[in-house]
């Protein structure tokens, strides 16, 4: 309020306070079923924070401003979750239940994860054999390229990849291994660089 002091005082130049309540988001990472700790939970809009979730999962974001709009969104090396992130509206009160799961865990030349399934990378004209494959959650699975030339292991709908997982290029004689850790799914997937290679993955 501009006020001009012109021989005289001015009265009655008052502000009414109003108390403003900062607010949270908060949820939880599992990895089937179970609590999933030291993921990075990444919070962005007017301000980005990152913070790990604790021993049993759980995160916070604490004193946010009422009326923002922000994006969380889990990420953790070689994991991939989801959903792959969740926006959310504070609008005069807290929310809570902003859960991720994490779905599958890649590595990319089979050093750590240990297979109990497997399917060859035959060739371009036979492309993945066997091409549906169903397993059980925590399974593993172990793509062998058994042609002489670099195929991918790619998830998604034929040719649009959909980030789950994704080999890059496997060399002939090379592995891929994918952990399948959340139930009730379905995998697509393809070679992005002969798309008409196509495959599917089922959890049951």
């Amino acid at each position: 309020m501009p006020e001009t002091i012109s021989s005289a005082n001015i009265p009655g130049v008052g502000f009414t306070g109003a108390a403003v309540s900062p607010h949270s988001i908060s949820g939880m990472v599992t990895q089937n079923s179970s609590s999933f700790p030291a993921v990075t939970i990444t919070l962005s809009g007017d301000i980005v924070i990152t913070t790990p979730t604790n021993s049993i999962g759980n995160y916070t974001f604490s004193s946010l401003a009422d009326g923002q709009t922000y994006t969380v969104t889990p990420t953790k090396a070689n994991f991939s979750f989801g959903p792959k992130s969740s926006p959310e509206t504070l609008s005069g009160s807290n929310i809570s239940g902003v859960n991720f799961a994490a779905l599958v865990q890649e590595d990319l030349g089979c050093g750590t994860l240990v297979s109990n399934q497997s399917v060859t990378i035959v060739n371009q004209a036979t492309g993945f054999s066997p091409k549906n494959l169903s397993i059980s959650v925590g399974d593993v699975v172990k793509w062998h390229n058994n042609d002489s030339i670099d195929h991918t292991v790619t998830s998604g709908t034929s040719p649009t990849p959909d980030g789950v997982f994704d080999s890059g290029h496997v060399t002939s004689g090379s592995n891929y291994c994918v952990k399948f850790i959340d139930p009730t799914h379905a995998y697509p997937y393809f070679c992005s660089i002969h798309t008409t290679m196509t495959g599917t993955v089922t959890v049951p």
